[in-house]
This record gives C-alpha cells, sequence and structure tokens, in this order.
C-alpha cells in the first residue's frame, strides 16, 4: 500500500534524497502508522462500527485516523489545537471526523490532557464545549453531528500515537525498509548516503528508521530537527514535550545531533525553495530539508536523506504569499 518515491537534487552542491510521504493515501506520512495500526486492530477485532478512535495530534496522524475510519464505517474522535491549519481541520471535517479543538495556549499537551479525561469519563459537554470535570480551564470546543449525549456511551479505543510502539515498528517494517531497498541499489552505483535526519514530531519516524539504518550502516550519521522556540508554527514537529520514542534513540545513542530551526526560518525556506524546484513540500519538510543542508555543510558531509511528510496544500493559510 505504501511504497512511496525517493528523488534527488543537488543544492549548494549537497545531494539530498527526499522520501516523498505526501504520496500516501490521505496525504502525508501519518497515513502509514494509521492504517498499519488499525488494519490490525480491525483484524482481531478491537475496533468496529461501536467503537470510537481517539487521538490528539497536530492533525496529519488524525487525518490517516480519520481516512481508515471512513473507509471502514468507524466513528473517530480528534483532539487538536484550535491553530491548527485551517486546510487540515476541513480535510478532517470532509473524512467525517469529530473534532474538539483545545485553546492554542496548552498545545498540543493540552490536547492530550483533555483526550485522557474524555478517556476516564471525566468529562461534561456543555454548549457544544468539552470540558474536563478535574479541570475546568481544560477544554475544547466541540465539533460534531453527533448527539453530544452518546459520546458518554461509545466504546473508546487510544490511538495513542505517543506511546504505542506499533508507532515506530510500522516506520522500521514499511518507511526503513523502502529506503534501505533504495540505498542498496544505490550502492551498486558506487553511491553511498553520509546522514539521514527528520523532525520529531511523536518520534516514530526518526526512531524506527534510525534503528534499521544503524543496524545496516554502522557509520551513518543521525540528527533530529526540532523547533528552536516555543510556541512556534511547524506544525507536525516539536510538541511541547519530549515523546518517548524520542528519548529511546538517545538513550540507545542513536543520535548525533540535533538541529534546531526557528518558524520565520523554516517558513521563509519553504518558500524559496517550492519557487525554485517546484515540490509543493510542508512546513516539517521545509525543516527537514534546511536541517539536512546545515547538518551536512557543518560537518563536511556531502549526501543526506530526508523525508516529505506532506504537502504545502494544508497550509496555504499559513504562509503569506
Amino acid at each position: 500500500m505504501f511504497k512511496t518515491q525517493i528523488i534527488s537534487l543537488n543544492i549548494f552542491n549537497k545531494t539530498l534524497y527526499l522520501k516523498l510521504e505526501y504520496q500516501n493515501i490521505a496525504g502525508s506520512i501519518k497515513d502509514r502508522v494509521a492504517y498499519f495500526i488499525l488494519g490490525i486492530l480491525k483484524k482481531v477485532g478491537k475496533v468496529d462500527k461501536n467503537t470510537i478512535v481517539c487521538e490528539a495530534t497536530s492533525g496529519n496522524t488524525g487525518i490517516g485516523i480519520a481516512s481508515f475510519c471512513a473507509k471502514n464505517k468507524i466513528p473517530s474522535l480528534i483532539f487538536l489545537p484550535e491553530n491548527t491549519s485551517l486546510e487540515k481541520i476541513k480535510i478532517l471535517k470532509l473524512f467525517g471526523a469529530n473534532l474538539v479543538l483545545t485553546p492554542k495556549e496548552i498545545g498540543l499537551a493540552g490536547s492530550l490532557r483533555l483526550l485522557k479525561a474524555f478517556l476516564k469519563n471525566e468529562f461534561l459537554i456543555i454548549d457544544n464545549t468539552l470540558v474536563s470535570k478535574r479541570d475546568k480551564n481544560l477544554y475544547g470546543k466541540l465539533i460534531t453531528n453527533i448527539e453530544p449525549k452518546k459520546f458518554y456511551f461509545f466504546k473508546k479505543y487510544f490511538f495513542n500515537q505517543f506511546e504505542n510502539p506499533l508507532n515506530w515498528i510500522c516506520h522500521y517494517k514499511t518507511t526503513a525498509r523502502e529506503i534501505l531497498e533504495f540505498l542498496e541499489e544505490e550502492k551498486k552505483k558506487k553511491i553511498n548516503i553520509d546522514a539521514f535526519g527528520c523532525g520529531v514530531g511523536t518520534g516514530g519516524s526518526i526512531y524506527g528508521i534510525s534503528k534499521a539504518l544503524k543496524e545496516k550502516y554502522k557509520t551513518i550519521k543521525i540528527f533530529s530537527v526540532l523547533p528552536k522556540e516555543y510556541p512556534h508554527d511547524i506544525e507536525g514537529i516539536g510538541p511541547n514535550f519530549e515523546p518517548l520514542f524520542y528519548r529511546k534513540l538517545k538513550e540507545e545513542n542513536l543520535l548525533d545531533e540535533e538541529i534546531k530551526l526557528s518558524t520565520l526560518e523554516v517558513k521563509s525556506f519553504l518558500k524559496d525553495f517550492i519557487k525554485h524546484t517546484g515540490i509543493p513540500i510542508g512546513l516539517s519538510a521545509a525543516a527537514n530539508i534546511l536541517a539536512s543542508l546545515i547538518f551536512l555543510d557543518k560537518h563536511n558531509l556531502n549526501s543526506a536523506l530526508t523525508l516529505v511528510p506532506d504537502n504545502v496544500y494544508k497550509y496555504l493559510t499559513k504562509i503569506s504569499i
């Protein structure tokens, strides 16, 4: 189902290999994880039309979940910060997802806290607002076509992208396998890649891919991409807490360096990159590509592979053109 394309570009005398993850079914790398995990759960009967699949996300995981759920007639409830791009919110609505929009000030961590209150049935729904019983300052606007009282009675499944090991296992088994197949072909042409890096959202992709790459290529360098400031507006990376899989990456000594970028740097680079290459990369992809160039230049290396998690069409209202 997956198998996305890898292309090469020469920028500032550095060779970049870009894996175009926006080619996945609903437009992002997160579709892999959503279809991988929910496909397994559907087969074993853990999710069905009487189960509501719940997740906190900056958008793309929610879209992947909503896509799978639409196809399989399963309800979904997505908690996300209110400053998520309008394009992502509209896509979620088109897939029929139920949404809870939390205040931007509390970030994705706040969306996750409210979701956990919902899972424990420690919530109230008042005037289309879902409120934590324990903390009245923890709330979100409920956008739904379902009668609100039904949310008290659903069987709930917490997707749990930040802690579910099937997240990184999906990337280890699918994304990394495709990359390794590509690298084997490149080796036949006597071409080697010096580094791999990508942004940290859940940490699932960088951990799963890096783990597989280091098993095969011991000397490959691994770098992560993070926001320089909080709050930031680089959707898809840098939740306002350190994810479990990113900690594991560091604990297993797989990481060589962190590259931190500002929202302004990323948005500026995104516009220049699209204008000069014609490739419609999204915000996290712009961060990944800029960080790759910085890392290669800093260490006098020649080539890196990184991910293009989604495309710019989800962020047009966030970019001044």
